[in-house]
């Protein structure tokens, strides 16, 4: 738009183009006025409140691009999230912390005592593992304290669209991995303890927000038919974690009480299968 400058007639008055002109300016910043607004209002929800990431960014076609991998910081103490674009946002430890806050009486009615009193999101000092939904939708990660020779592990859920975090109600033990089933409805981890890493294996369905089942000394040895198997002392070191393609199993590797190595799966059940077992 050209800039005018309207000078006053002899008389005092305004002559009736100038008149006519200004109207028209008028007119015309009117019609500006609602463009800039949306044009302001597109850059404040492009900017976000979460590392620049929002549902529209996350959407192309009615297909969900999202983000294209996610890794933990060097400190541990934020997860970085590369869009597709390029661009990285981030999840802090601190963000956790206040997320968590919220339901922390509800999810744990009992906390897990710690050295001094009960374990709340302030006494978590790092996150342990990270992994990209197969959608790219959603992160799912683990976060840490450590107490007493053992890390007590939290599993949570954060999802990239809609910025809120589910938290599973378990208390896990030193997770340093979590696995995407391929429709993404459930995850896998493992829990290594100071005594023996593999102790158990865990399934959580993320529609529900609740552990499915586990894979531990006790199953495992019924499993291979193993009598009079002290399961108290017994650590099947769990290990290569991995779900089939159909998603229908998990496959995993593991040590008999006789020292064998075996191969194993577990359906969405819980019912393991022993495929081959071998010499260690």
């Amino acid at each position: 738009m050209t800039a005018v400058v309207v000078s006053l007639a002899s008389g005092g008055g305004v002559y009736w183009w100038q008149q006519q002109e200004m109207a028209e300016i008028k007119a015309e910043l009117s019609e500006e006025e609602p463009a800039q607004q949306a044009q302001d209002q597109e850059q404040e929800q492009e900017e976000g409140s979460f590392g620049e990431i929002t549902a529209d960014d996350l959407q192309t076609d009615g297909q969900a691009v999202t983000a294209s991998s996610v890794v933990i910081s060097s400190q541990r103490d934020k997860l970085e999230i590369t869009e597709q674009s390029g661009e990285v946002g981030e999840y802090t430890l601190q963000e956790w912390r206040q997320d968590a806050a919220g339901d922390w009486q509800q999810l744990f009615p009992e906390p897990p005592a710690i050295p001094g009193g009960y374990l709340s999101p302030d006494d978590i000092n790092e996150f342990s593992a990270a992994a990209l939904s197969p959608a790219g939708d959603r992160v799912a990660f683990a976060v840490n304290r450590y107490v007493a020779a053992t890390d007590i592990s939290l599993v949570g859920v954060l999802d990239l669209i809609s910025q809120e975090m589910t938290l599973l109600p378990q208390e896990a033990r030193g997770v340093e991995e979590v696995i995407w089933s391929p429709s993404g409805r459930q995850l896998a981890f493992v829990h290594n303890t100071a005594r023996a890493r593999g102790e158990e294996l865990s399934i959580a369905s993320i529609d529900e927000g609740s552990e499915l089942f586990q894979v531990n000394a006790e199953k495992l040895a019924n499993a291979l038919g193993a009598q009079d198997v002290d399961v108290q002392n017994f650590m099947p070191g769990i290990s290569e974690v991995r779900w089939t393609e159909e998603g229908e199993q998990i496959k995993f590797s593991a040590t008999c009480p006789e020292g064998e190595e075996i191969q194993a799966v577990v359906d969405l059940a819980g019912e393991i299968e022993i495929i081959s077992s071998q010499e260690g």
